[in-house]
């Protein structure tokens, strides 16, 4: 599974030595679809269970039947029908939008592209699992604009054009999750991190990081439960991260994982 969805992306998996190409954000059915063709069956049918976190609710959350700039249909789609679930990663969503919104407009302002194309890519993923169209798409093109500037970079009128558009859709976004009622104050899980992220010595912060960056990218919660068991032993000034980093694996909440690894390696380091 992989976020590579340009034309010839697939091919090139498959010259690498994978069975298949599947992309981001993930079609549970084609999902289902492409494992069954490549998954021998066994004699003996066995049920699937899905984990805790992703068994469809039997009672539902209040949800509206539509909302603007916002596929509730297909999300609801990749979540197996778990309103209660989609409602709580709209609201990390939120925080999201709200988070990166300005610094892409600081690293649209000093011309930082390599800074525009994580933060861009980031927010495009999160906005197609969550089926926030308008801002994927507006997350894209920014994120393509700042992936041409390594050979020519565009025009700052383009690039205010571009940003431009993309901040309407998380303003847009913010006013359609505020109808849900939906906790994004500024005060929350981001200072809950930060003064997690204050007890790793800083000799370890970058190393950790890329650890979380990676398990949140293939989505592998056992790999982040196992970080966090490993940090536990440590020590008290350990216990906190190590908290934070189970229930974010226990919330599926990848983007939040990956918050977390920016904090520790922005964490401001004094010297004694």
């Amino acid at each position: 599974m992989t976020a590579h969805a340009m034309a010839g992306d697939a091919e090139k998996s498959l010259q690498a030595g994978m069975n298949d190409h599947v992309t981001k954000p993930i079609d549970p059915e084609y999902l289902f679809k492409t494992l069954q063709k490549w998954i021998a069956p066994v004699e003996t049918v066995i049920s699937p269970t899905l984990p805790q976190g992703l068994r469809p609710e039997a009672k539902e959350d209040d949800l509206p039947a539509s909302l603007p700039g916002f596929d509730l249909p297909s999300a609801l789609g990749r979540l197996m029908g778990n309103r209660r679930l989609y409602r709580k990663l709209l609201g990390d969503f939120g925080r999201e939008c709200r988070d990166t919104g300005p610094l892409l407009r600081d690293a649209c302002q000093v011309g930082d592209f390599s800074r525009i194309d994580e933060l861009a890519h980031r927010l495009k993923g999160a906005a197609g699992n969550l089926g926030a169209t308008d801002v994927q798409d507006a997350a894209l093109a920014l994120e393509t604009m700042a992936k041409g500037a390594r050979e020519t970079v565009p025009p700052a009128s383009s690039l205010e054009t571009c940003m431009g558009a993309l901040e309407e859709s998380l303003e847009s976004a913010l006013a359609a999750l505020g109808t849900l009622g939906l906790p994004i104050s500024q005060e929350g899980e981001a200072e809950k991190r930060s003064g997690a992220a204050d007890t790793i010595p800083p000799e370890m912060r970058a190393t950790l990081a890329n650890r979380l960056r990676e398990a949140a990218d293939i989505g592998d919660i056992a790999g982040l439960n196992a970080i966090a068991a490993e940090l536990l032993p440590q020590g008290d000034a350990f216990e906190s991260l190590s908290r934070s980093i189970s229930q974010l694996a226990g919330d599926f909440d990848f983007e939040g994982v990956v918050a977390l690894a920016d904090t520790l390696e922005d964490t401001d380091i004094v010297s004694p």
